[in-house]
């Protein structure tokens, strides 16, 4: 699935300045609001001289919002659909009167966004989901269908790799952010809420301010955080992790 689809995704039908626009159930401004700060005050440091590296992720897919300003309608919307466990305009999950049915992580691809170093390196014919010796080292075997001659994402591993180049690039300071959240629907919806309008149905995007960001050589692309495995059982003394068999086990099916 792209990330850009909706189609496995209830949605809420809300209205802004009488334009009606169509945004994913998980809602929430208060993430996209921290990050424009957080992403302002580093571009200030860079202003002032400083240089370095901002790597942004998002992890998680379900945003909590908390109840504040009364005019933020769709903070007020999750806020009362948290509060109740249900919401007549949509839900997260398969039970339509359960808003929070699912708590945990799926396997959609995680945005990325980055400031002071491109992509290039882990992404497209770099990826390691374009190569069997690199899935077997992440997995240690090729996942079933996971294998993606054309893959532009790469992996979660490959954030380290980012963090290391930046480094060896000789950046005085590396800054990663993660927010629980801040998936790709997510983004969307809060960049349509700050445009009054659907701007882009694809891609980066613009609207909130880490998107429109250019004052440092910056980059978009998603990475899969699929795990190796669903469970491990940890042997402390001997420092070891194993997948017990019959375990469900990681890959991408793209």
């Amino acid at each position: 699935m792209s990330p850009g689809s909706f189609s496995r995704f209830e949605k809420l039908t809300a209205c802004i300045d009488d334009r009606a626009f169509v945004a994913p159930s998980c809602v929430t401004s208060q993430a996209a609001d921290r990050l424009n700060f957080l992403v302002r005050a580093v571009a200030s440091c860079w202003r002032n001289g400083a240089a370095g590296v901002l790597l942004i992720f998002a992890c998680g897919l379900h945003g909590l919002a908390t109840p504040a300003a009364a005019e933020d309608l769709m903070r007020e919307l999750q806020a009362r659909a948290i509060a109740e466990d249900r919401a007549a305009w949509g839900h997260w999950g398969l039970d339509p009167k359960k808003y929070t049915g699912w708590k945990s992580h799926s396997n959609r691809l995680i945005p990325i966004y980055t400031f002071g170093i491109s992509l290039t390196g882990v992404a497209g014919e770099h990826s390691p989901y374009r190569s069997d010796e690199e899935l077997k080292r992440l997995y240690g075997r090729v996942p079933e269908r996971t294998l993606n001659p054309q893959a532009d994402y790469f992996d979660q591993t490959d954030v380290y790799k980012l963090q290391q180049a930046a480094i060896a690039a000789g950046k005085k300071y590396v800054v990663l952010m993660v927010f629980d959240g801040m998936d790709w629907q997510t983004t969307w919806a809060a960049a349509t809420y700050r445009n009054g309008k659907v701007a882009y149905r694809e891609g980066r995007g613009g609207g909130n301010y880490f998107q429109d960001y250019r004052g440092a050589t910056t980059d978009f692309g998603y990475f899969v955080t699929s795990p190796y495995s669903g469970s491990f059982v940890v042997d402390a003394n001997k420092q070891t992790a194993v997948a017990p068999k019959g375990v469900v086990l990681g890959g991408y099916d793209w």
